[in-house]
């Protein structure tokens, strides 16, 4: 490296770059094939898991796993755009925008996974939080790094995945996670011996996870006009108020956010749209021509 300044911020760069190239991959397939292990071969799967452990937040299983398909693809994308970019706007998003906390949290999902399949909820809580966190921090920063018309696969294969991972982490997992590890566990079966169903008993703290983390969400959408998330957060309550049976608050609530998430989209990019044309129509005059026109009206009058 004699021949390269390592104080050049290029070099160090495209030495972070390279470093991405090995680590992110690597850490893209430890946590998919965790997840698939976890989901699939092992007895019970983290689906029978949920299921033996039914809560107000409950997702439905096929809607999960055809979320969690269409964001591996892009993860995958994700591994592909890191070896051909060419562009040094997308490499300085992978690098400063993505960075190694990515990486970071893909291991920590990974070991969530685990902790769930072997029903340590608490453990696995802690982790889902820590992953949450370093997803938040990639977001924001990704902030600084927009995509581009000229750079779609930016948008498709870094920014997209991010959202759909954060946002599927932060409106279902967690609130989940949460449930499970306090045990607010609802019965949906009486005990052997005789007993009540205990139902729905935890259905007002579902209604308040689900309005309070999708009002975030909402407002995200509005201030950024961010379309993924619309979609991400209209599929993630569906797939909570499709799981039957739900309390009427939670059922309340998804079809509350179902109609607001689409709405709020709508009405920020109209927004959006009419204050562009307004400033476009109007007719900014060259200083010149504007003191002549005041000395004619002078004159005028």
């Amino acid at each position: 490296m004699g021949g390269f300044p390592a104080d050049d911020p290029l070099v160090r760069q495209a030495l972070a770059l390279i470093r991405l190239q090995v680590l992110t991959p690597l850490s893209v397939l430890v946590s998919i094939g965790a997840s698939l292990v976890c989901a699939i071969v092992v007895r019970p799967t983290m689906g029978e898991i949920s299921k033996n452990h039914p809560t107000s937040l409950t997702p439905l299983n096929l809607m999960v796993g055809i979320y969690w398909l269409v964001l591996w693809l892009m993860l995958v994308g994700y591994c592909v755009l890191l070896v051909i970019a060419r562009k040094e706007e997308t490499k300085a998003t992978i690098v400063h925008g993505v960075g190694l906390r990515f990486v970071i949290a893909n291991w920590f999902l990974a070991f969530w996974s685990i902790a769930f399949a072997l029903q340590a909820f608490i453990a696995a809580l802690v982790l889902l939080s820590i992953t949450l966190l370093l997803l938040l921090s990639v977001w924001v920063t990704l902030v600084f790094h927009p995509p581009h018309l000229s750079r779609p696969l930016d948008f498709v294969c870094i920014h997209a995945p991010i959202r759909l991972l954060t946002m599927a982490l932060l409106m279902l997992a967690l609130p989940h996670a949460v449930f499970l590890a306090v045990g607010w566990v609802d019965k949906l079966k009486a005990p052997e011996g005789g007993g009540d169903v205990d139902w729905g008993k935890w259905a007002w703290p579902a209604f308040g996870f689900i309005v309070g983390l999708n009002t975030v969400g909402l407002i995200n959408v509005a201030w950024k006009r961010d379309v993924i998330s619309a979609l991400a957060g209209v599929w993630l309550v569906l797939s909570i108020g499709l799981s039957r049976p739900k309390p009427a608050p939670v059922f309340a609530a998804v079809i509350l956010f179902t109609v607001l998430y689409p709405l709020t989209w709508i009405a920020a990019f109209a927004w959006a749209t009419l204050r562009k044309g307004e400033s476009e129509g109007r007719i900014v005059l060259p200083p010149d021509e504007e003191e002549r026109l005041v000395q004619d009206e002078e004159a005028v009058a």
